[in-house]
């Protein structure tokens, strides 16, 4: 899935004076431009760093399993329609090259419900956006690529960008349920504390996992929020989204934060 990658530009630093904690570059370079005359306070870019790590820029696993906090991490959604008798072959066609071009996962999917039914997607999640597209321009000059998405009759329809926030369980599954939503809260602590809660109520109803995503450049749906749910059965997510409309915890957390479902899509993995 998604690993924690640390390099020159993410380095620690460690204050002498009292034993404080680590911090990063960036939170430390921002701080001392505020005191170029004196050490920064060390008290504020602490604070600074650990609004970040809420944020989902620091992410690790915990010991119970299955929760994952991500350095800053990116989905990014293609779009497009087909002929559906090659979305067995194109799937994995793209998926491979995807992850060669240096995502760390990849997956194919066809969307089964809303005004997109019929539509192919192509996910993949990044470190960088700069690589992100930077793989999008090498995979529509790749010839084999090319001559596939003809055979195909490949239409493009959107290319979106999501932050990926928070992840539980295992993102793996035949089938996922995209539900989004938007909120007058954007607190990245509500955001954690909602996941927690999603997530303690739909893994009790055999939800394999779910992710928790923010939309960066999305045309209309920028700025709203959706969570992707990996499941083996739509039975088994129906059951799960029963008992979370029924849950007084999470129906008073969306009430009090202004927060709403707006759509919800469902599509099988390929």
């Amino acid at each position: 899935m998604i690993v924690e990658v640390r390099n020159s530009s993410n380095s620690r630093f460690i204050s002498k004076e009292a034993g404080t904690k680590p911090v990063c570059s960036c939170c430390y370079a921002i701080e001392r431009s505020l005191h170029p005359r004196g050490e920064p306070d060390v008290a504020i870019w602490q604070a600074a760093h650990v609004r970040g790590r809420m944020s989902g820029y620091d992410r690790k696993e915990s010991p119970s399993g299955g929760k994952r906090k991500l350095a800053m991490s990116y989905m990014t959604f293609s779009v497009g329609t087909m002929d559906a008798s090659h979305v067995p072959t194109m799937a994995p066609l793209v998926t491979s090259k995807l992850e060669a071009l240096g995502s760390s996962r990849a997956r194919g999917a066809l969307v089964l419900t809303g005004e997109l039914t019929g539509a192919a997607i192509a996910s993949s999640t990044w470190d960088s956006v700069d690589t992100a597209f930077a793989a999008r321009a090498a995979l529509y000059a790749d010839s084999e690529a090319v001559a596939a998405f003809g055979a195909a009759n490949w239409v493009p329809l959107g290319f979106f960008v999501s932050e990926l926030q928070h992840e539980r369980g295992n993102g793996e599954g035949p089938f996922t349920v995209g539900v989004n939503g938007v909120t007058e809260n954007h607190d990245p602590k509500l955001g954690e504390e909602l996941t927690d809660l999603v997530w303690g109520v739909v893994a009790d109803h055999g939800i394999n996992g779910m992710r928790s995503l923010r939309a960066i450049a999305a045309g209309e749906q920028t700025g709203t929020y959706m969570n992707i749910f990996y499941t083996d059965s739509l039975d088994s997510y129906m059951a799960a989204s029963a008992s979370l409309a029924a849950n007084s915890d999470f129906v008073g957390m969306m009430m009090n934060n202004g927060g709403r479902i707006v759509s919800r899509q469902i599509n099988r993995t390929m």
